[in-house]
C-alpha cells in the first residue's frame, strides 16, 4: 500500500499539465496561487504535535502517562488540469495508524478528480474525497489541532469516503450551497459489501457574518440494519470572535442477528464552541460536548461531557503555540451507580501546530 501511495504521488508531482492549485474548505487555502496557465501545483501541509500528560484517568493504568506526539500530519498536493478539472492527493497518519514497526504510517485519505461546473454553480467529483459530514463545522470551530468535531470525536461518520458526488452554489454569490454523495460507506477503507452510504448538506447565510448548515446521510447495512444522521449547525464569525453550536441525533435500527430482532436505539449530542481574540496575536478558545451513546435508554448506560480551554498564541498566521487542558467527565443516567466508580479525565497539554504550502 505504502508503494502504491508513494508512486500515486510521485506521478503526480512530475505532471507539466497542470495549472492553478486549489485547497477545499476542510483545509487552510494557501495565501496565494499560481498564476492562470501555469506548470505549477500547490504541496502543502499541516501538522498537529503535543506533549501530553494524563494528570487524571478512568483507566489507573493511564494516570500519569506523558509523551511527546505527532497526533496528525497532513501532506497534499492540489493542480488544476484545466479550466475545467483539478486534482488532489492527500497522505495523512496519525497516531492511531502505525505500522508493524510502530512508527506512524501514511494511508491515502483523498484522492480524487473534479470536474468544475459541469452544472450550473456546481462541480462534480470523483474518488476518495471528503464527505459533507463535518468540513463546516471544522471551519467554523477553528481548532481541529485541538480536537475533532463532535461527529468525528465519537467516529459518528466518515470525515473521507469513495463515491461520487456532487457540489456547488444555490446563489452566485456563495451565500448558500449544497453537497450530495454517494459513497461505499467504508471510509478510506475498501468496499466489503454490496451496500452504498448517502450523505447530503445545504447551508446558507440567515443573517450576516452566521452560517447555517441542515446535514443527513443514510446507510444500509446487513441483516436489515440502516442507519441514519441528521445534524443542525449554526455559527457566527468574524475577524475577532467564531463561535458555533451543533446538535445531532441518530437512529440505529439493528434488524435482525441470526434471525433473533434486536433493540433499536438513539444517539445524540450537541457542542459549543468559542474562539476569540485577546490581544494581537493572542486567541482564547472555549468548547463544551454533550454526548449519550444511548438516548432511548433513559436508565442504562453512561452520558458524557467533555470540555475544553486553550490559549492560541500566534506568533505567524500559520503557527500556533496552544497550551490548553482537557475534562471529560462521565456519569450513569441512575443513582445510585450501577456499576464501578467513573473517574474523570484531565489532561493537560502544550499544542504546536503549523502548516505551510509551496509551488513546485
Amino acid at each position: 500500500m505504502k508503494t502504491l501511495i508513494l508512486s500515486l504521488i510521485l506521478v503526480v508531482f512530475a505532471s507539466l499539465t497542470f495549472s492553478q492549485a486549489k485547497r477545499d474548505d476542510k483545509k487552510a487555502a494557501p495565501q496565494s496561487a499560481p498564476s492562470q496557465n501555469s506548470n505549477e501545483g500547490v504541496i502543502w501541509g499541516q501538522t498537529f504535535a503535543d506533549y501530553a500528560y494524563a494528570a487524571q484517568s478512568n483507566d489507573p493504568a493511564q494516570k500519569g502517562a506523558n509523551a511527546f506526539v505527532f497526533r496528525r500530519i497532513y501532506l497534499g498536493y492540489d493542480q488544476d488540469i484545466s479550466e475545467h478539472f483539478s486534482a488532489r492527493v492527500l497522505l495523512s497518519a496519525d497516531n492511531g495508524d502505525t505500522a508493524k514497526s510502530g512508527a506512524m504510517d501514511f494511508t491515502a485519505q483523498e484522492i480524487y478528480l473534479e470536474w468544475k461546473n459541469l452544472l450550473p454553480l456546481s462541480s462534480m467529483y470523483f474518488g476518495l474525497s471528503a464527505t459533507p459530514s463535518i468540513g463546516l463545522a471544522e471551519k467554523l470551530w477553528g481548532y481541529r489541532s485541538l480536537e475533532k468535531v463532535i461527529l468525528d470525536r465519537n467516529g459518528l461518520v466518515a470525515i473521507d469516503d469513495m463515491g461520487i458526488g456532487v457540489r456547488g452554489k444555490l446563489a452566485q454569490d456563495g451565500t448558500s450551497g449544497y453537497a450530495v454523495l454517494i459513497a461505499n460507506g467504508q471510509g478510506v477503507k475498501l468496499e466489503n459489501d454490496k451496500l452504498k452510504k448517502i450523505y447530503g448538506e445545504c447551508y446558507g447565510t440567515p443573517m450576516k457574518n452566521s452560517i447555517g448548515e441542515l446535514y443527513a446521510d443514510f446507510e444500509n447495512a446487513a441483516n436489515a440494519e440502516s442507519k441514519f444522521t441528521g445534524k443542525v449547525l449554526l455559527g457566527y464569525q468574524v475577524p475577532s470572535v467564531s463561535a458555533g453550536v451543533e446538535g445531532f441525533y441518530r437512529t440505529v435500527h439493528n434488524g435482525a442477528v441470526n434471525i433473533v430482532p434486536v433493540a433499536d436505539s438513539t444517539l445524540a449530542g450537541g457542542s459549543a464552541y468559542a474562539s476569540f481574540q485577546i490581544v494581537e496575536n493572542v486567541r482564547g478558545v472555549l468548547r463544551g460536548d454533550y454526548f449519550d451513546a444511548n438516548a432511548s435508554q433513559k436508565t442504562i448506560g453512561v452520558r458524557e461531557f467533555f470540555s475544553l480551554l486553550g490559549v492560541d498564541y500566534s506568533p505567524l498566521q500559520d503557527v500556533h503555540v496552544i497550551p490548553n487542558a482537557l475534562y471529560t467527565h462521565r456519569m450513569y443516567k441512575v443513582s445510585p451507580a450501577p456499576g464501578p466508580a467513573l473517574v474523570d479525565d484531565v489532561t493537560i497539554r502544550l499544542t504546536f501546530a503549523y502548516s505551510f504550502a509551496g509551488r513546485i
